[in-house]
């Protein structure tokens, strides 16, 4: 997609294709437009969690915290 006059962002559906090819899950870090893109493109091969930003005391804070949010995000999807 063009976000500026000659300035394309996304993800090649190609390197999708080769992520799952290795039986491993692509993580996209986009925004709420671009998921809903993504979405609309996979159906239902599309799992979307959208995390708020919030602030974080220290930079080594943040994968943490992301990581703790996927896990509450996973549990919850599979445990319905």
């Amino acid at each position: 997609e063009m976000v500026y006059k000659d300035v394309y962002y996304g993800t090649l559906k190609s390197e999708l294709t080769r992520i799952w090819e290795q039986e491993k899950t692509p993580v996209l870090d986009i925004d709420v437009k671009g998921a809903l893109r993504v979405q609309k493109q996979l159906g239902e091969d599309c799992l979307s969690i959208f995390i708020q930003k919030i602030y974080i005391y220290k930079q080594s804070d943040s994968s943490f915290i992301i990581s703790f949010c996927l896990f509450l995000c996973f549990l919850f999807y599979w445990s319905g």
